[in-house]
């Protein structure tokens, strides 16, 4: 009965594994086209420019800091906060848009790269590279996407489901040669 339980285990885990693979590939750190085409950004030539941002109020007590993804947001007399995402512009880069990730209600896009918001979530901004870019902004472009772990933006396919799959393989292949250990 212990080598059933051990064999039973096993299939779980690669199957656990299996499911967290697919659900890191189907996560969309990206957005739809028809999200950037609303504000007139062409999905075939937008990159992702800056990571999420999460936005936090200027006057709440929490330090905000880029390099942990959370940003300050000063508000006005309306109660309006401005995101402001225009550090990240970048040469190379038209049709700016500052993509909103209202949280669990899809994402909506303004054009430019600043926007006043009533609510606060996490923001990213996206440009569309133009055809005669030189070598230097696409490396810039290519260091940019590398830091966020997003192939595009259209697709919004995150490279992290490879890890799973190849975690499950190996626990399925030193699975495999336990229980054959175990059995001989």
């Amino acid at each position: 009965m212990k080598l059933l339980t051990k064999r039973l285990l096993a299939v779980v885990m690669t199957v656990a594994m299996v499911m967290c693979m697919a659900m890191s590939a189907m996560a969309l750190d990206g957005v739809s086209d028809s999200v950037l085409k609303s504000v007139g950004v062409n999905p075939d030539k937008a990159e992702w420019l800056s990571p999420w941002i999460n936005f936090v109020p200027a006057d709440e007590g929490e330090s905000g800091s880029i390099e942990n993804g959370t940003g300050k947001a000063a508000s006005d007399d309306e109660g309006y906060y401005l995101v402001d995402l225009s550090k990240y512009a970048k040469a190379g880069y038209t049709n700016f848009a500052i993509v909103h990730n209202k949280q669990g209600e899809g994402q909506e896009a303004f054009k430019g790269t600043k926007v006043k918001m009533k609510h606060l979530s996490p923001f990213r901004l996206v440009g569309e590279k133009t055809g005669s870019s030189s070598g230097s902004s696409s490396s810039g472009s290519s260091s940019g996407s590398s830091s966020s772990g997003a192939k595009s933006p259209k697709t919004g396919m995150n490279n992290t489901w490879m890890l799973w799959l190849m975690a499950a393989g190996v626990f399925a292949g030193a699975s495999v040669v336990a229980y054959n250990k175990k059995k001989g």
